[in-house]
C-alpha cells in the first residue's frame, strides 16, 4: 500500500472524496443514510489504512472495496429504491435478493469473522467500530501507541468471534502499527487540525454506525429466506454419526458442519437421499 500525499496545510481527512461528516442523515426518514454519500465515505476511509503503512492492513482494506462494490452494483441496478441505506436494504430483500444487504452487515462488520454466528453477533456492529475504538482511544490518551490502542480494540470487538485462523491476521497487522510519532504526522503538518477533525470524524461515523446497527437489528433488515446449500461450498469439517446401510444402500449420516459461506442464511435443513445435513448460522465469510 502506497503512503497518502497530504498538501502543505492540509489534512489527510480534507482530501477524502467525502467524509462520514457530510453523510446526510434525515432525521424525518427515520434516519435514513444516503447512499452516495455513505459509499463514498466509506470508499475514502480506507485510504487511512494507506498511512499505518503496513501490507498486513491490505486485507481489510480489500475486503471492505469489495462490499462498497456489492452495495453500489445493487443502486446501480435500482436507483430508485436506493437513495439511503435503509431503503435499499428492505426493497432488495423484497425482491429476494440479498448481496447488498450482506455487504452492508460485513461492510460494518468488517467482515474478516471465522465461524458461527449468532443472531446478535450478526447484528453487530464491530468492524467499522473496531476502528473507530481504536483511533478515538489513542487520540484520548496522548502517550499510548496505536498498536495498544488497537489491539485494546480488537479485543473488545472482534477478536470473541474470530477463529484461530484469523487472529494471527489481526495480531500481524496490530504489531505492524507505526509508532504515533511517525502515524500523525502523515495525516497533516498542522497537529492541532489534525487532532480537530479526526475528533469530529470519528464521532460522525460512531453515530452512523449506531443507526445501522439498530436498522440490522429490525425484523424487515433480516435476510431470512431459506435457502439451499451450495454444490461450489469449500470443503466442510464433518462430525459424522453413521448409521450403516445393508448391501449396496448408502449409509445414512447426519453431519455436523463447520465452514464459512458467502451468504446469508437463516438455519436450514438441506436433504439428499444419503445424507441430512443441517447448519446453524447466519452469515458468514468464504476465505
Amino acid at each position: 500500500m502506497s503512503t497518502p500525499i497530504v498538501p502543505e496545510g492540509a489534512t489527510l481527512l480534507s482530501t477524502f472524496k467525502r467524509s462520514f461528516v457530510d453523510v446526510p442523515i434525515d432525521a424525518d426518514n427515520d434516519n435514513a443514510i444516503s447512499t452516495t454519500e455513505f459509499l463514498d465515505a466509506a470508499e475514502s476511509l480506507t485510504t487511512m489504512f494507506d498511512a499505518l503503512g503496513s501490507v498486513a492492513f491490505s486485507p481489510v482494506k480489500s475486503d471492505m472495496l469489495g462490499n462498497v462494490k456489492k452495495i453500489r452494483e445493487r443502486q446501480l441496478a435500482a436507483p430508485a429504491e436506493s437513495e439511503n441505506l435503509q431503503a435499499l436494504v428492505i426493497n432488495e430483500l423484497k425482491s429476494k435478493s440479498h448481496k447488498a444487504t450482506e455487504g452492508l452487515v460485513w461492510l460494518v462488520r468488517l467482515s474478516l469473522s471465522s465461524g458461527h454466528l449468532t443472531g446478535a453477533d450478526f447484528r453487530s456492529k464491530r468492524g467499522l467500530d473496531f476502528t473507530c475504538i481504536a483511533l478515538s482511544s489513542n487520540l484520548a490518551k496522548g502517550t499510548e501507541e496505536l498498536a495498544d490502542s488497537f489491539r485494546g480494540a480488537y479485543g473488545a470487538t472482534l477478536k470473541p468471534h474470530h477463529g484461530f485462523l484469523v487472529k494471527p491476521v489481526f495480531s500481524a497487522a496490530m504489531s505492524a502499527c507505526p509508532y504515533r510519532k511517525d502515524f500523525y504526522p502523515k495525516l497533516g503538518s498542522d497537529q492541532t487540525a489534525v487532532t480537530v477533525e479526526l475528533t469530529t470524524y470519528l464521532k460522525s461515523l460512531e453515530k452512523i454506525v449506531a443507526i445501522l446497527k439498530g436498522f440490522q437489528d429490525r425484523k424487515e433488515a433480516k435476510c431470512t429466506e431459506p435457502r439451499r446449500l451450495r454444490r461450489n461450498l469449500p470443503r466442510p469439517i464433518l462430525k459424522t454419526s453413521p448409521t450403516y446401510g445393508s448391501g449396496d444402500n448408502p449409509p445414512n449420516r447426519k453431519f455436523n458442519i463447520d465452514f464459512e459461506i458467502d451468504e446469508c442464511i437463516p438455519p436450514l435443513v438441506a436433504e439428499s437421499p444419503c445424507s441430512l445435513v443441517t447448519w446453524s448460522g447466519y452469515c458468514a465469510k468464504s476465505v
